[in-house]
């Protein structure tokens, strides 16, 4: 059962549909010194695809997972639910710094590759996450974003869009230019995280959600026992920590900064209102502004638009429950509302 602890608008919105996914149970009972082959620290996309892949590739490994809160309680069921092989970098300044152009067609060779394997288990896996192709489209509204959108080289399915091209897909009026990408999907993340969950579950994967991990070495770790227990300690081959942005609290080495990024969600959208906006290829939307924003259109007719503005916690914090404060709000539903100037849109 998910905690009702400040849950995302994903896992809302799973559980307003009365998905049998949230009834997945997981492990529960935990006994002092018990070995795995191998313990994988972090419920999230990373350890759950990572236990997904050891699996498939040796059936017979004994493995755990240990998620201090609930699968995809973190960033990764709390996403603007983009899949793509957009990176936030910028070309330039990577070649600068020694990166060769070979270098940089076989990075995107790679996240272009990892796009179609996800598409392809979830469609072999039977996963439903709302997965759209639509691609990736980036406007841009002044000429220094359109002097970014216009660096090349142009890869495959990459190509720029007139502003009546762009019009086309989506309308917003004050568009110069736009970049097309066609490498890119809209998903709903937990649904993703959830279905991942049960094919593991369903093969034999322990997972212990609820079970915080206070510590760990080459082959054991320590975790939180029951309510009335001491922390238990526990064996395995392999120990992998998986929990990303989320590591300094554990691993206490400085060598992770989270960055903080935000969305928020509209009210169900009418036809009607839609038929204004356009947006029915439910493409994926960014702009090229320094302080850059990202949008999907949700497979229930909303709009969700993301980006940055909620302030870096000193000291390597991560986001804690994910509250977002008002100014962030009030930031993300400006950006929307000049993107559709003629609409008023409530956050919900």
């Amino acid at each position: 059962m998910i905690q009702q602890n400040n849950l995302s608008f994903w896992v809302k919105s799973l559980q307003e549909s009365d998905s049998p996914l949230l009834s997945q149970k997981s492990e529960s009972i935990l006994k002092e010194g018990a070995q795995f082959d191998i313990v994988i620290i972090g419920g999230g996309l990373t350890g759950l695809w990572l236990a997904y892949y050891l699996n498939r590739e040796n059936p017979e490994l004994s493995i755990a997972i240990f998620e201090k809160e609930q699968v995809g309680y973190g960033a990764s069921g709390r996403n603007g639910g983009w899949l793509s092989r957009e990176v936030p970098i910028v070309e330039s300044r990577l070649k600068k710094k020694g990166v060769t152009e070979r270098e940089l067609a076989l990075f995107y060779n790679a996240m272009t590759e990892a796009v179609a394997e996800v598409i392809d288990i979830c469609e072999e896996e039977q996963i439903d996450c709302d997965l759209h192709q639509g691609g990736v489209l980036t406007i841009a509204t002044n000429t220094a974003q359109v002097s970014r959108i216009s660096e090349g080289p142009f890869r495959e399915g990459e190509s720029l869009l007139t502003k009546e091209e762009s019009a086309r897909l989506i309308n917003i009026p004050h568009v110069i230019q736009s970049h097309y990408d066609s490498v890119g999907a809209r998903i709903q993340p937990f649904k993703l995280l959830m279905g991942l969950k049960h094919i593991l579950i369903e093969r034999g994967i322990w997972t212990y959600e609820n079970r915080e991990v206070i510590s760990f070495s080459a082959q054991s770790i320590t975790v939180e026992g029951d309510a009335v227990n001491a922390p238990l300690s526990l064996f395995a081959t392999h120990i992998i920590c998986c929990t990303e942005s989320y590591s300094e609290s554990l691993l206490q080495d400085h060598k992770v900064i989270p960055m903080n990024s935000s969305i928020i969600v509209t009210e169900v959208i009418s036809e009607e209102r839609w038929a204004k906006i356009g947006w029915e290829n439910r493409v994926l939307l960014a702009d090229d502004a320094h302080l850059f924003f990202y949008a999907q259109r949700t497979a229930d007719n909303r709009i969700l638009i993301g980006g940055r503005g909620s302030p870096y916690q000193y000291g390597g914090k991560d986001a804690g429950d994910g509250l977002l404060d008002d100014a962030v709000q009030q930031q993300l539903l400006t950006r929307l509302h000049e993107l559709f100037p003629w609409e008023e849109f409530k956050v919900e």
